[in-house]
C-alpha cells in the first residue's frame, strides 16, 4: 500500500484521470471513492494504465488549506462589495452638502419656528415613553393647540457689494419706502467689504442712519466671468434666499425709484413659494427682471443654487440670467406681477426700432405709473445740473430729461427732510463731479434752451423733426487726398 500510494503521488500531482472505463469489475465510481479516501486500493501494477488521467486526490491538510483560502476569498469579495456600496451612498449623500453653521441654540430655535417645528410640535409628533400610571387615554387636543400658527415677518431688502457707488441710490430707496407699513422691515445684505476698513465702517454707519438693518452675507463669485469686476460678484443677490429671519422678502435694486407709494401690496398678493414673484419681462420664455422680485427665503433652495453655479453659464452674465435658467429648468418657474396694477417706467430705448429717438424727442411723463428703473448712468452719477452719458449713442438710448428732473426734485425733498445727507462725511455719496469717461454732456439750462428753440423752428417748418435730429447727426469724415 505504501509503494502504491507513493507511486500515485509520484505520477503526478498535475495529472488527471477520467473514469470513462471501469477497473476490472469495479465501477468507475468506486475507483473514484478509493482515490479520494487515499486507502491505496490502486497499485502501481500495469492495470493502473488502463485508467484515463483523473484528478489527484487531496490530503486532509490540503483540503483544510483549500477551505481556508476559499473563506479568505469570500471575505475579500464581501469587503470589496461593502466598500463599493459605502462609496455609492456617500456620493448620493454628498450631493446635498451639509455645512456646520455654528448656530447657537437660540438661532436654531428661530429656524425651527420658521419651519413650523417648535418644541411643542416636535414633542407631540415623537412617541413618548409613558409610566404605568399615565397609560390612561388622554383627551384629544385641537389642531390650533398642537401646532401654533407661524407669524409672518416681511422685509424689503437690497444688496451692496464691491464699492460704494450705489450708496446714493440706497438713500433714495429708503426715502421711497419710508411710508411702508410699520410691520415691514427694511434690510440690506452686505457682501464682503465695500472698501478699506475706514470706508466700510463709514458706509455701514450711513446705511444704519437711513434705517436699514445690516445683514452680512458671503461674496458670491460668478465662475464664468473673471474680466468684468462688477459682473464677477453680482451673484450676491442670491443671498436673499438665505434671509431666514423673514418669511417673505421683496428684493429691490438700489437704483429703483418709488416717488409715490411703496409696493406693500405685493406681500399680500403673492405667496413667494414655490414660485418667486417678479415682473415677467420676456413672456414667451417666462423670464423675469431680477431687480424687483418677491420670494420666501429657503435654505434648501439657497444651497442648491450655490451648488449649480458651475453647471451652466448665465445668459446675461449676472444673477438675472442664472435665476431665469434655474427657476424655469430646475424648479417651478415664476409668478408674474400685475403690470396694469403697478406699472413700471424705464428709460431704455431700442435704437434699431426707433432710429430718430434722442433726449430732445423724449415725451413727458405719463399720468399713471408706479416706479422707475433707470438704465445706463444713474442720475446721481452726473452733476445735479447736467445730463451726461458715456457715448452719444448711450445718450440717445438712456437720457430722459423729464425723469431725471423728477428724480432730483425728489432728492431735494429728501435732503430737506434729512439734511445730514448733504453734510460731511456723507455728501460725496450723492454730490459728485463730472466723470472723466463721459463723451456726451450738456447742462440742464442749455438743454431746455436748445429744446425751446427747436420747437419754435419745428413749428415754423410745419412740424418737421429736423431741428431735433440735428445735434445727433453723424458727422461725415473728410476723405484724405492722395497727396496727403
Amino acid at each position: 500500500k505504501k509503494s502504491s500510494s507513493t507511486t500515485i503521488s509520484h505520477h503526478g500531482t498535475s495529472q488527471q484521470y477520467h473514469h470513462t472505463q471501469s477497473y476490472g469489475t469495479m465501477p468507475a465510481s468506486s475507483v473514484n471513492k478509493l482515490l479520494r479516501r487515499g486507502n491505496g486500493a490502486l497499485s502501481s501494477s500495469s492495470s493502473t494504465s488502463q485508467l484515463y488521467p483523473q484528478s489527484q486526490p487531496q490530503q486532509p491538510q490540503q483540503q483544510q488549506f483549500q477551505r481556508d483560502n476559499n473563506n479568505k476569498a469570500r471575505s475579500v469579495r464581501f469587503f470589496v462589495i461593502i466598500c463599493i456600496l459605502c462609496s455609492f451612498f456617500s456620493y448620493q449623500l454628498g450631493r446635498y452638502e451639509v455645512f456646520d453653521s455654528g448656530l447657537d441654540s437660540s438661532t436654531v430655535g428661530d429656524i425651527l419656528q420658521h419651519s413650523n417645528l417648535t418644541s411643542s410640535s416636535l414633542s407631540s409628533s415623537l412617541p413618548q415613553s409613558q409610566s404605568p400610571q399615565s397609560q390612561s387615554p388622554q383627551p384629544p387636543q385641537s389642531s390650533s393647540q398642537s401646532q401654533p400658527i407661524q407669524e409672518e415677518k416681511y422685509a424689503y431688502t437690497t444688496s451692496l457689494h464691491v464699492g460704494t457707488k450705489f450708496m446714493c441710490g440706497a438713500a433714495m430707496l429708503a426715502w421711497g419706502l419710508r411710508n411702508r407699513r410699520p410691520e415691514i422691515d427694511m434690510a440690506v445684505f452686505v457682501s464682503g467689504f465695500l472698501g478699506n476698513e475706514q470706508e466700510h465702517e463709514r458706509a455701514m454707519t450711513y446705511m444704519k442712519k437711513l434705517g436699514y438693518t445690516i445683514k452680512t452675507s458671503p461674496l458670491l463669485i460668478n465662475p464664468f466671468n473673471f474680466s468684468d469686476l462688477e459682473r464677477r460678484f453680482n451673484f450676491c443677490k442670491v443671498n436673499m434666499y438665505a434671509m431666514i429671519d423673514y418669511t417673505k422678502v421683496t428684493y429691490v435694486d438700489t437704483d429703483l425709484f418709488f416717488p409715490f407709494t411703496p409696493p406693500d401690496h405685493l406681500f399680500d398678493q403673492h405667496e413667494g413659494a414655490p414660485k418667486p414673484a417678479a415682473r415677467i419681462a420676456w413672456k414667451k420664455r417666462g423670464w423675469i427682471n431680477a431687480g424687483f422680485m418677491l420670494a420666501r427665503p429657503n435654505l434648501t433652495s439657497y444651497w442648491d443654487m450655490l451648488k449649480r453655479f458651475h453647471e451652466f453659464e448665465s445668459n446675461s452674465g449676472g444673477d438675472q440670467g442664472f435665476q431665469n435658467i434655474y427657476w424655469n429648468k430646475y424648479q417651478f418657474g415664476f409668478d408674474g406681477y400685475d403690470d396694469d396694477y403697478y406699472p413700471r417706467l424705464v428709460n431704455w430705448q431700442d435704437l434699431k426700432r426707433n432710429k430718430t429717438i434722442n433726449p430732445f424727442l423724449r415725451p413727458d411723463l405719463p399720468e399713471r405709473w408706479s416706479y422707475y428703473h433707470p438704465f445706463g448712468m444713474k442720475p446721481w452719477m452726473c452733476p445735479k445740473d447736467t445730463y451726461c452719458e458715456k457715448t452719444e449713442e448711450d445718450a440717445r438710448r438712456y437720457i430722459w430729461p423729464q425723469m431725471q428732473d423728477l428724480w432730483w426734485s425728489e432728492f431735494d425733498r429728501m435732503t430737506t427732510a434729512w439734511p445730514w445727507l448733504l453734510e460731511e462725511p456723507w455728501r460725496d455719496y450723492c454730490i459728485k463731479p463730472m466723470p472723466d469717461d463721459v463723451e456726451y454732456k450738456i447742462s440742464r439750462d442749455e438743454f431746455w434752451k436748445q429744446k425751446k428753440q427747436m420747437q419754435q423752428e419745428s413749428e415754423a417748418n410745419g412740424g418737421s423733426l429736423e431741428p431735433f435730429l440735428r445735434p445727433f447727426k453723424k458727422k461725415k469724415k473728410k476723405k484724405k487726398n492722395d497727396d496727403d
